[in-house]
């Protein structure tokens, strides 16, 4: 380490081609990466095919292309686009398939991401998104199929020569660095001159926020900031191609309500391709161009943030976006009183609630929920949720109160 000092951030040692080799810092140990007696790139082991090459990569290998990531494949800046560019790409994910052990985690991905789309990948835990996003940035091999990046297959090409930057719900700051220095990390990798590395660290600085706050430490800073510093790293590199693994989830709700509106803007205002992979509705519907809805290894929709809420393809996806009324072809028949021969999905709040409605109805209970006001009500011996906006306390229904309701035809959907 640097001085031998346990405390100070470790210097990069340099390659025999004058690239550098990456010090992993890590909050809890240091880690140190050792240049291979080979030289860099490493080659694959023998009989290994390309595409599997990278899992059997010894650690250190991997920590080095982990370092990689985080600043956004740091010893290639003479290849990135020139000043003033915009860093756009095009990505196209051809049936793509990934296993561990022979259990299959995805099976035949197929997706296209236009140049400047935020994209979302949603779903729950275990559905594969976040092994998909690994896989884009080539932290994760792939059994087959093709990723294609401005119309390059990059599967077989090492993390730091894919120009990804990647922003991980962990932050990954160095502990012992400032931000500054945190930021600056990756153009020092690209041999950046000093002048120019401060000029676009200040400006990407002041573009997250944080120009004032350059001089402090990881340790001193809240974790919404911390968030912005590791945006910071991986833009300030000039990234093709942006992907944010669940960077909001370790966060409270008002900063993470600011910090997604933070990263939107910011990347509408470089035009940058970004795909970003969350468990949370509420991101994915306020932040995306397009979403991708996946369970257990499959997407099984996709489209802009209205197709998703209004027409969901099958009893997850309205169980997943939102909250839906689902009704067997039974209870459908017994309620809208007209033969009905699907499951339907009624939304909660396109039922209205009135005194002169279409259907007799009983409030059994309700609860605020802030600016709405849910109510749990029988029409016609079928439970349903209705939704309404809270707008004064003269419009709250109480529990064990008559009333009516009227239900939009057009909010009816068929489900699978």
């Amino acid at each position: 380490m640097a001085g031998g000092d346990p405390g100070g951030a470790a210097e990069p040692a340099q390659r025999p081609d004058g690239g550098a080799v990456a010090v992993v810092l890590v909050p809890v140990r240091r880690v140190r990466v050792r240049q291979h007696p080979g030289g860099y790139p490493l080659r694959n082991p023998a009989g290994v095919p390309e595409q599997h090459a990278q899992q059997q990569r010894p650690l250190h290998q991997r920590r080095r292309d982990f370092l990689f990531l985080l600043c956004a494949g740091a010893d290639l800046g003479r290849q990135y686009l020139e000043q003033g560019q915009k860093p756009m790409s095009f990505v196209s994910v051809q049936h793509l398939q990934k296993g561990y052990a022979g259990t299959p985690v995805f099976s035949d991905i197929n997706c296209e991401i236009a140049k400047g789309e935020f994209v979302t990948l949603l779903g729950p835990s275990g559905c594969g998104k976040s092994t998909l996003l690994r896989c884009i940035a080539g932290l994760t091999s792939v059994d087959s199929g093709q990723i294609l990046l401005d119309g390059q297959d990059i599967v077989p090409l090492s993390p730091q020569k894919r120009h990804i930057g990647m922003v991980f719900q962990s932050y990954a700051l160095f502990p012992n660095m400032t931000v500054e220095q945190n930021v600056a990390f990756g153009l020092r990798m690209q041999k950046v001159n000093a002048d120019d590395s401060h000029k676009r660290v200040q400006e990407v600085l002041q573009l997250v926020e944080l120009k004032d706050l350059a001089g402090r430490y990881p340790h001193q800073m809240s974790g919404g900031q911390c968030q912005r510093v590791a945006l910071a790293r991986s833009l300030v590199t000039r990234p093709r191609l942006l992907l944010l693994d669940e960077p909001l989830s370790a966060l409270d709700a008002r900063i993470r309500k600011h910090l997604r509106e933070q990263i939107r803007q910011i990347q509408r205002e470089l035009g940058l391709t970004t795909i970003f992979v969350t468990h949370d509705q509420e991101e994915a519907l306020t932040m995306s161009d397009r979403i991708f809805l996946m369970n257990q290894g499959k997407i099984v929709q996709s489209g802009d943030a209205e197709t998703l809420y209004t027409a969901p393809v099958d009893v997850f996806a309205a169980g997943f976006i939102g909250n839906y009324n689902l009704l067997d072809a039974d209870k459908a028949t017994q309620l809208l009183q007209r033969p009905i021969n699907s499951r339907i999905a009624i939304r909660p709040e396109a039922i209205e609630l009135s005194r002169n409605g279409e259907l007799d109805a009983l409030v059994r209970s309700h609860s605020l929920l802030g600016n709405v006001i849910r109510y749990r009500i029988e029409a016609r011996g079928v439970e349903l949720v209705v939704d309404v906006l809270n707008r004064s306390a003269d419009d709250l229904h109480k529990d064990g109160q008559r009333l009516a309701l009227s239900i939009d035809p057009s909010a009816l959907c068929e489900v699978a």
